[in-house]
């Protein structure tokens, strides 16, 4: 992923490093549970990469939508070529794209993720 996805992007503030580096952690915001209490050590460390380990930014997020949005358009290939991107964005059970919500609205997909202390959508717009 580093390699092939968030470096090839420029995402440079994401990571899947586990635990988060001592520079990268300063950076990172604190967990807070559902009473507004933090979580012990910030954060909690999860052995599952693909579902709970990325670390990233609002900004990082949007350069990974937007060459989406390009890709799909034929305007981009730095990650995905544009007939799999249109494969990975159209519906194929209930909504769900190859790994993304999509849905016939304005927003032509969306993916949200939380874990202990933290909650994300993104959403993804013509």
């Amino acid at each position: 992923m580093q390699e092939t996805v968030l470096s090839n992007l420029g995402m440079n503030d994401s990571t899947f490093d586990q635990p988060l580096l001592a520079p990268q952690s300063v950076h990172a915001a604190t967990g807070y549970d559902e009473q507004g209490a933090a979580i012990p050590g910030r954060w909690r460390v999860y052995p599952e990469m693909a579902p709970a380990g990325l670390w990233t930014t609002p900004s990082d997020l949007a350069i990974f939508a937007i060459e989406l949005l390009k890709s799909r358009e034929g305007k981009a290939n730095r990650v995905l070529s544009s007939s799999m991107t249109r494969r990975m964005l159209t519906p194929q059970i209930e909504g769900m794209g190859l790994g993304i919500f999509t849905n016939r609205s304005a927003s032509p997909f969306s993916h949200g993720g939380d874990n202990d202390g933290f909650r994300c959508l993104l959403a993804a717009f013509r």
